[in-house]
């Protein structure tokens, strides 16, 4: 719920708008939150140096695809390299994994790149030619560990989209430094065993590479944006309906605006506001119950609950007499 009242409050203030029904109202930061907005926002737009241990050269767009990730990483956002085929989204984030090695020496999680089988070993290839200081830890084929896991410090962790459904259970209980899939498309389905797998992984880094996507339906882009960054785009049912089916059935432009403004619905502020009440309900209720309720005896707890119970009988009884004496008066 943390992450998600989160998410909704970037959300709120890059649309600069919130509606609830017809009615919309404009939405500014300020402070603090102003700054990292402008972060978030100028991320894109600059180029960050490669590290010294990356055997390339990047373009000047694989630059700025590189401080576009380390920018999202650093404030706990999710990020989607979409670059079309061969533009370089392998050595974009090879880059960004030497770059967090060197920007935090002590941090000794593995991460964990997912890929289809078929580029699993070219991934492999990949990173032994521009990165070899990284070191790798293949989860597929004979060097796959069974039941508890156990990879090296830092190390990068290989395997495939398969092996990851089977195995689930297995990585959703390590703590990774950064999580990637590669051809992210594999997610597209938010109800299938794979996009589940993908958002129950504990990491605070969220990256997906993919070429497309958005193949069919708009329902792909929120199974990938809730892998992202979950709550971004609201329920998956407030997102048909206020969006999805406007813009795909009646090409809305109204819809594709607001889709493209990271819209937020009226549900969502009024889910996560119940939340927040409900949780400072329940903080207050058991400060205030270890505070003044004493601690009774067991027996008299016992006694309490037995009374209880016989006082719903007797209710239940005299309803259901009740309705006895009614039942004789109409016949």
């Amino acid at each position: 719920p943390h992450r998600r009242f989160e998410a909704l409050r970037v959300q709120v203030a890059l649309a600069g708008e919130t509606q609830a029904g017809t009615l919309s109202a404009s939405v500014s930061a300020n402070g603090s939150f102003a700054e990292l907005l402008e972060r978030l926002q100028q991320s894109a737009s600059s180029e960050l140096s490669p590290p010294a241990t990356l055997n390339a050269t990047l373009r000047p767009y694989q630059a700025r695809g590189l401080h576009w990730l380390s920018s999202m990483g650093a404030l706990g956002r999710g990020a989607c390299l979409a670059d079309d085929m061969g533009l370089g989204k392998t050595v974009q984030l090879i880059a960004y994994l030497l770059h967090e090695k060197q920007r935090s020496p002590r941090d000794r999680r593995p991460a964990l790149l997912v890929a289809p089988t078929s580029v699993l070993g070219h991934w492999e290839r990949e990173v032994q030619r521009f990165a070899p200081s990284l070191v790798i830890a293949p989860h597929y084929g004979g060097e796959r560990q069974r039941g508890s896991v156990n990879f090296p410090p830092g190390a990068l962790v290989l395997t495939s989209y398969g092996l990851w459904r089977r195995d689930a259970a297995v990585l959703a209980a390590v703590d990774w430094s950064v999580v990637a899939l590669d051809e992210a498309q594999n997610i597209k389905n938010s109800a299938s065993s794979t996009a589940r797998a993908a958002r129950a992984l504990r990491t605070e880094r969220r990256f997906a590479l993919t070429g497309t996507p958005v193949e069919n339906r708009l329902a792909e882009l929120w199974s990938i944006s809730e892998f992202l960054n979950p709550g971004l785009l609201g329920p998956l049912e407030t997102f048909r309906r206020e969006l999805a089916v406007p813009i795909e059935r009646h090409s809305n432009a109204e819809a594709t605006e607001r889709l493209r403004r990271r819209p937020v619905f009226r549900d969502d502020l009024e889910r996560l506001w119940r939340c927040h009440r409900r949780r400072h309900r329940r903080r207050h209720w058991w400060r205030h119950r270890r505070r003044k309720r004493p601690r009774l005896p067991r027996r008299r707890i016992a006694a309490l609950r037995l009374w209880r119970l016989e006082a719903i009988c007797d209710r239940l009884e005299r309803r259901h007499d009740a309705h006895r004496v009614r039942r004789l008066r109409v016949v």
